[in-house]
């Protein structure tokens, strides 16, 4: 049968609470989930494990407070097992529009090679401190390709 869609979720922030660490890597852990067939998001670290070699397909968008001034800046990205150092999928870099909030989507196809690997979704900012990610209008979400 057909692997294409298993091993779904869609978790996402249920309070504004989420605070993004400035000018550092912020690993977003979404605390609620709209769905998970087969309880493969953690919503206590944000891991997406899917227990399974092959290629999945992952997507997070966020809205963030006061990423405004010409020199902010903000990157959305996808780590596999936390690696910072190693390739950032999707990332997704976006400067500042003068506005109280933005919203900012990256998506990736990634293939993991072992069935322990794990995807989280990081954001990079640095605006300075007191940005958060606005509850319900920031999520992450994925499915397996093959």
């Amino acid at each position: 049968g057909s692997v294409a869609g298993t091993k779904n979720f869609h978790a996402y922030y249920s309070s504004d609470s989420a605070a993004l660490n400035q000018s550092a890597n912020t690993e977003l852990a979404f605390n609620a989930e709209k769905h998970d067939t087969e309880s493969v998001y953690n919503t206590s670290n944000g891991r997406y494990t899917p227990g399974v070699v092959g290629t999945y397909y992952v997507s997070s968008t966020i809205t963030v407070n006061d990423i405004n001034g010409a020199g902010d800046d903000l990157y959305l990205k996808f780590f596999i097992n936390g690696n910072s150092s190693g390739y950032q999928y999707g990332s997704s870099r976006t400067a500042g529009a003068g506005e109280p909030f933005n919203q900012f989507i990256a998506s990736a196809i990634i293939p993991l090679t072992s069935a322990s690997d794990y995807i989280s979704a990081y954001v990079y900012q640095d605006a300075g401190g007191n940005r958060h990610a606005k509850s319900e209008l920031s999520d992450f979400k994925g499915f397996r390709l093959t």
